[in-house]
């Protein structure tokens, strides 16, 4: 027997079964895994398949809702006039508002002017167009919006424009205050109307100073104004105190726009009563 020689057969041989275990060991763990990932795919594909499903379900319910809303909203447009009838036939109001409103406010006008109301003036106000110029003319006047007191003044000059026309009616400040871009008034009819109806939205937002000199000047001169907020039905309304009128507007339902209404009808009763008196 050659010691040696066995030694070396002997080491061969373990390194030779370990390299055998090694890939024995591999390839079942291998095995193991490409299972286990199979089975997670597939499990994954049943869940995307679940949830396809229902999506797709709900979609469709979404649709046949929709559908159901435009019938209901078509509904309300029939309907809703003759249930107020002509009752506000021949209140005159003026809107204010600020453009990026315009959308939201416009079916609010067609629905009270489907109840005989006239909206007898309209001013819209572009916030962001007077935020982001540098100098704006105004009735042979330029004024340099930067500068404190000039915006100041330049504000103050629209604020009082405005009430001018709403409570005294001078009709000549349409185009006096006509200001490519940033004003816009427009007159149906001279005369002093019933209501005006501020709705602060966006100019609030975007140009305070000049919301609040508007407040300021329609109290002033003692106009009969409401300030309609925007508001939704699931909305919680905050408590502020103000010393004028304010009305907060549910503008995606119908009751809103008919609380509106019943205000204006309210407003109406009193200008009867004092006409008659």
């Amino acid at each position: 027997m050659n010691p040696k020689r066995d030694y070396m057969v002997m080491v061969i041989s373990v390194f030779l079964a370990l390299g055998i275990g090694i890939l024995i060991g591999a390839s079942l763990s291998d095995n193991v895994i490409v299972r286990q990932q199979g089975e997670l795919v597939e499990r994954m594909e049943k869940r995307i398949f679940l949830l396809n499903d229902k999506i797709t379900s709900l979609q469709e319910d979404n649709d046949i809702l929709n559908k159901e809303l435009v019938s209901w909203m078509k509904f309300q447009e029939k309907i809703i006039p003759e249930y107020v009838g002509s009752r506000l036939e021949g209140f005159k109001i003026a809107v204010i508002y600020e453009s990026e409103d315009q959308e939201i406010i416009d079916p609010v006008m067609s629905f009270l002017e489907s109840a005989g109301i006239q909206v007898q003036g309209r001013v819209k106000v572009n916030a962001q167009e007077i935020n982001n110029s540098e100098k704006i003319d105004l009735q042979g006047k330029t004024y340099y919006l930067g500068q404190a007191h000039q915006r100041k003044e330049f504000l103050k000059k629209i604020s009082s424009g405005i009430s001018s026309y709403f409570v005294q009616s001078v009709s000549e400040q349409q185009d006096s205050l006509k200001v490519d871009d940033v004003l816009l008034v427009e007159i149906a009819e001279e005369g002093t109307p019933d209501k005006v109806l501020y709705f602060p939205g966006e100019l609030e937002k975007n140009c305070t100073d000049l919301h609040n000199l508007i407040i300021s000047s329609f109290k002033n001169n003692e106009a009969c104004f409401v300030s309609v907020n925007f508001s939704s039905a699931d909305e919680e309304q905050q408590n502020e105190f103000h010393d004028y009128e304010v009305f907060a507007l549910e503008t995606n339902t119908i009751l809103g726009k008919l609380e509106l209404l019943h205000l204006l009808e309210s407003d109406l009763r009193k200008v009867v009563i004092k006409n008659d008196s």
